[in-house]
């Protein structure tokens, strides 16, 4: 049974999972048990930065209040087991994707985030990708993430001049992925 307080509703944290973004921090994302909020499932919500995680004093285990902020976002709002904070046990020392080393960084608005300064994790890689094709950069229609990953794991594309050169490989891109053996003329 789930207990509200406030349109507060009370989980426990399971996991921080990691992720490098296009810039090489790399963001935390909790995994809790799911809870039903205004008739959605919730089991996952942005922890934003290492200073969000260290001001909650959040650890794997620990019963935590949850909202929807504007009524959509899932948000920890309150750690209601405080005290045993450890900032080592919950940041990867190697990056999640290539297994460099990750160091603790200072962002902009003077944030304590975690840093992957390896150029050429595969996810970094791809998360620069996804925003060239976006609405905000390019405006690639179709050009969709999965299509990326695909198309960055077979090695067509090294740069985003490269996005423009993909149509030597067009009888392959609309094929399944057993035509790898298929040549291009």
């Amino acid at each position: 049974s789930e207990m509200c307080i406030r349109d507060r509703y009370q989980s426990v944290l399971r996991d921080i999972e990691w992720t490098p973004s296009r810039t090489g921090e790399i963001a935390p994302v909790a995994v809790l048990d799911s809870v039903v909020i205004d008739g959605c499932t919730v089991s996952r919500a942005s922890l934003h930065n290492l200073s969000f995680i260290e001001g909650l004093e959040l650890m794997p285990g620990c019963r935590v209040l949850v909202s929807k902020r504007n009524m959509i976002i899932p948000h920890i709002e309150e750690n209601l087991e405080r005290g045993h904070f450890d900032l080592d046990a919950v940041t990867p020392k190697h990056c999640p994707c290539c297994g460099a080393e990750t160091r603790f960084h200072i962002t902009d608005g003077g944030k304590k985030a975690l840093f992957c300064d390896n150029p050429d994790c595969a996810m970094r890689k791809l998360r620069r990708f996804v925003h060239f094709a976006s609405k905000k950069a390019m405006d690639i229609e179709g050009l969709s993430e999965a299509t990326l990953e695909r198309l960055i794991a077979r090695g067509w594309l090294h740069s985003f001049t490269d996005v423009y050169r993909l149509d030597h490989y067009i009888c392959l891109l609309y094929t399944s992925d057993a035509a790898d053996d298929m040549q291009c003329v």
